[in-house]
């Protein structure tokens, strides 16, 4: 076994009853917690995927959950290469006609041709070529930026229309632009992601601690309460605060999160809440950790 990053850390979650960290920043498709908002919002997304032609637009602030949802996807579909070929693009910098296809045709390693109508080509004879084979090519498109601009999607917008589905991931600043074209807004499925409410906020922490192996609760209802207070109830800022809450745990050799630690916590988040916890990606013990439960048992959300 990889000796840990943080073995001090490692020795503290060992104690605390788990199998791995519970509260890493990075996306973590078993760590998905769909909450009330978030499931109806996954179930549009499977109806739209499967309908095999769909442009979809997930919207939301930083931290509510977009790409975790588009790992989980694209975790989902992949474990399906009978029947889907998945293309995975985080931060895509596309900006015009020809940058759309070339970074769609290099997703899956086609070759990169002069001019808008060989790339176009290259693109639609591989896409026809999977469409022959009864495959569905999928592209997620994750954390897009403010590039993107009438061409881009536009592009995006034929592919969806011809060939494959495409769901793309982004902030408000994306919608906007996005309703600047009303040919393509007025085809294109949204939804927006919103931070957790409280009932959620509870669920959010309580699966976590347990797909990461611990069997007993382990923060105080009024501590969470007073967490998500705190973040305004947004699932990554959460999962910072209960990450140092965990730090504190093991400076007081404690294993309950009570109101106090989690002041403790918080007041650490807002002195400086863009310091990042350093992941412990490795395996404490040598038993794999629980399995979340499928997606259509039990969807999950996180953050993103």
């Amino acid at each position: 076994m990889a000796i840990p990053r943080d073995p001090y850390r490692s020795v503290v979650l060992g104690n605390l009853g788990f199998l791995e960290d519970p509260f890493r920043w990075a996306p973590d498709p078993r760590f998905l917690y769909l909450s009330s908002q978030h499931r109806p919002i996954m179930n549009q997304l499977h109806r739209a995927i499967e309908s095999e032609r769909c442009l979809a637009f997930i919207e939301g602030e930083r931290g509510v959950g977009k790409s975790v949802i588009a790992r989980r996807l694209e975790s989902y579909y992949g474990a399906r290469p009978n029947e889907y070929r998945v293309s995975f693009i985080h931060q895509p910098n596309f900006d015009s006609y020809y940058s759309t296809l070339l970074g769609l045709s290099k997703s899956f390693v086609l070759k990169r041709r002069k001019g808008i109508p060989n790339q176009r080509a290259e693109l639609e004879k591989f896409l026809s070529a999977e469409i022959g084979m009864g495959k569905v090519v999928l592209f997620i498109l994750d954390d897009v930026g403010n590039q993107f601009n009438r061409e881009v999607f536009e592009e995006l917008d034929w592919v969806s229309r011809e060939y494959a589905p495409v769901v793309i991931f982004g902030g408000p600043e994306i919608s906007k632009i996005l309703h600047r074209i009303p040919d393509v807004l007025e085809r294109t499925s949204r939804a927006t992601l919103l931070p957790f409410s409280l009932d959620d906020a509870v669920e959010f922490i309580e699966f976590r601690v347990m797909v990461a192996g611990r069997k007993t609760p382990m923060f105080a209802k009024d501590a969470i309460e007073y967490i998500w207070e705190s973040t305004k109830g947004n699932p990554k800022d959460m999962v910072v605060v209960c990450g140092r809450a965990i730090n504190e745990l093991g400076a007081r050799d404690e294993d309950f999160v009570t109101m106090d630690i989690a002041e403790v916590a918080v007041e650490s988040y807002l002195s400086s809440p863009l310091v990042a916890i350093e992941p412990v990606t490795e395996i404490i013990q040598s038993a794999a950790s629980p399995e979340a439960e499928t997606l259509e048992e039990t969807p999950s959300n996180e953050y993103a």
